[in-house]
């Protein structure tokens, strides 16, 4: 008697699950690629995603060999994205009178201009399904 109302239970969670795949949540998209600065992979940071005309976004770290991958927990849909790449965050404690600020790493790898929304001449469209995008930073021009 147990096992058969077990059995019943994990058939009808399994039904229930099968109806909240990603068919109810319309078209997504999902980006991989690599960063380089000057060539070389950038190390590490984060890749921002922003709809342009707003809406949805999404985020993903940057691996040591440059490359990233946005994992969705929410779908993307497909469009035109502004891209940002910013570096990491890190704990600063310079000051002994206040308690430990995070702050922007200092990086060159990721010149000022990638890191802002008004000044980034970053974009990706993002197709249904897999994309990939490589983003090839370039120093600030003096």
């Amino acid at each position: 008697m147990f096992r058969s109302m077990f059995v019943a239970f994990v058939c009808s969670a399994l039904l229930m699950n099968a109806g909240c795949g990603s068919a109810d949540r319309g078209p997504q998209a999902q980006l991989t690629g690599k960063v380089t600065f000057s060539g070389q992979p950038v190390p590490e940071g984060i890749v921002q995603l922003s709809k342009v005309g707003g809406g949805a976004g999404a985020s993903a770290n940057i691996s040591a060999d440059g490359s990233f991958s946005v994992v969705l927990v929410d779908p993307l849909p497909p469009g035109e994205y502004l891209v940002l790449i910013v570096p990491p965050t890190i704990e600063d404690n310079s000051n002994p009178n206040s308690p430990p600020v995070q702050k922007p790493k200092e990086m060159e790898q990721i010149p000022p201009r990638y890191r802002n929304a008004k000044t980034s001449p970053l974009k990706v469209t993002l197709k249904e399904g897999a994309n990939t995008a490589d983003f090839a930073l370039e120093p600030e021009k003096k």
